[in-house]
């Protein structure tokens, strides 16, 4: 769990911080959802879309952690926002 909640930090840390950035400020959601032995997270905003800022100082540390921690995950942006699906294995086992 603590990579699910890692991940979901990041992606969650990212919308607030540059979704809306110099527009008027908007939702972010959060959805899970179990698939196929699997939890799939998805967070969304309805933002200005992940486009490249030379100069954004930020610490270019979440996309690659997301990338390096889950399973799976997958970007979509546009100029209606930014969509980040992240999967991550699960276990049926107990505690």
């Amino acid at each position: 769990m603590d990579d699910v909640q890692i991940a979901v930090s990041e992606a969650v840390g990212n919308a607030v911080v540059h979704a809306y950035r110099g527009v008027r400020p908007g939702p972010i959601s959060v959805c899970a959802r179990r698939a196929r032995g699997r939890l799939v997270v998805t967070v969304a905003d309805e933002g200005i879309g992940m486009t490249p800022d030379p100069s954004n100082t930020g610490l270019r540390v979440g996309i690659p952690l997301i990338t390096k921690i889950c399973d799976d995950v997958r970007f979509a942006s546009s100029d209606e926002g930014t969509v980040v699906s992240m999967s991550f294995a699960t276990s049926n086992s107990p505690g």
